[in-house]
């Protein structure tokens, strides 16, 4: 059997390594000796994205079609990147996630590191550098759960992209109690390549139990979840931006005063002036090495109107700081980039208590979810 090369699909008679499927991302798979192989990060197209220096994702499918167990070497290159010392890169197996041996390579060019993983015969593994989630998957599960849990549940649809997939929120509330609630907005970044997927499906998953801050929170609040403001983005295994090229993390700030942008971000501003939470999350990741593990972002208390809220945005901020192993990212007043995004103007318009919060992906599945629930955890109780 003749070697198959196309851009994002190699197969030999005994390996397979392919992109070419819901977020995988990687271009010009070859082979470059033995059982070495290499593969080059895909580039987000259009001007929406303009970390292209420091933001790279990668999601590769290796399907080991001898019948002998092969150990596989894969290098990674990366456009115009900042030469860091360390790559962190996942194996999803089935339903599981496991760290394998990266390293950086030495090159005068682009930016390289080295994967290393063990497959037995007709082995499928996935290999990223992000926690990755098919919004064909995530569709599917927030339907079941919403026929699961009807007395906690209510399934809606925020918009549509581009490319007609439905950008969904989950609100858990008990319907039996009683009394006016206030609403809590929690969102994954728009962001396809970081986690915010898996930490909303997580944290769906505690509060729809019975736990007895669960319980509390189903008493006390509406909490609106939406588990991926992108789809689109992650669907095509883009780092930023959407299937236009846009990037819809950046344009809250024209839309507020009056303008337009993505399909993406005037759902979620639409959604917001109608449903006005209390207090807005929205889970972020890092994957750079330079970056600290987990670490909030801290708009400047000066934004909000009311004293009330400024004093309560620096209790939150102070109470986040204590559950967090980095230093804050502050955003004053004025900012240049953040004052584009959904906090900042969620606090100058309507006085919310917004934070952006960073998880990473040199942190295990199971670390980061525990994180992510102790963040919403934190906020709500400094309410």
């Amino acid at each position: 059997m003749e070697d198959v090369i196309s851009g994002r699909r190699y197969i030999d008679e005994e390996t397979e390594i392919t992109s070419e499927f819901e977020c995988g991302n990687g271009e010009h798979i070859r082979r470059i000796g033995g059982d070495h192989f290499t593969v080059d990060a895909r580039r987000d197209w259009g001007t929406g994205d303009p970390y292209n220096m420091m933001s790279w994702y990668f999601c590769v499918k290796v399907r080991n079609k001898s019948s002998k167990t092969k150990s596989l070497k894969i290098d990674v290159r990366v456009i115009d990147h900042p030469c860091f010392k360390e790559a962190y890169v996942w194996a999803k197996r089935g339903n599981a996630w496991e760290r394998v041996l990266t390293e950086v390579v030495p090159t005068d060019g682009d930016w390289v590191f080295r994967t290393m993983v063990q497959l037995t015969s007709g082995e499928t593994v996935y290999l990223s550098n992000s926690f990755w989630y098919p919004p064909s998957e995530m569709r599917v599960w927030l339907g079941d759960i919403a026929e699961r849990y009807p007395q906690f549940c209510t399934l809606d649809c925020i918009g549509q992209t581009a490319q007609g997939r439905p950008i969904s929120v989950l609100t858990i509330s008990d319907s039996g109690a009683c009394g006016e609630k206030k609403r809590i907005l929690v969102a994954a970044s728009p962001q396809g390549s970081e986690m915010g997927a898996w930490a909303c499906r997580y944290l769906i998953e505690v509060l729809l139990g019975d736990d007895p801050f669960a319980e509390e929170v189903r008493k006390r609040w509406l909490v609106d979840v939406i588990p991926q403001t992108n789809p689109d983005g992650e669907a095509l295994g883009t780092v930023m931006v959407n299937a236009l090229g846009e990037n819809p993390l950046f344009e809250f700030e024209q839309i507020a005063h009056g303008g337009t942008g993505s399909a993406e971000a005037m759902s979620l501003w639409n959604w917001v002036e109608r449903h006005l939470p209390v207090a807005y999350l929205e889970y972020h990741s890092y994957y750079q090495a330079n970056r600290p593990s987990f670490r909030p972002y801290l708009f400047s208390p000066e934004l909000h109107r009311s004293e009330g809220c400024r004093a309560m945005a620096e209790e939150v901020g102070r109470r986040l700081l204590d559950i967090s192993t980095g230093p804050p990212m502050i955003v004053e007043v004025g900012d240049e980039r953040f004052s584009k995004c959904l906090p900042y103007q969620l606090i100058e318009h309507f006085d919310t208590i917004a934070h952006f919060y960073k998880l990473h992906t040199r942190e295990s599945m199971e670390d980061n979810l525990k994180q992510a629930v102790l963040v919403f955890k934190t906020v709500v109780e400094s309410l």
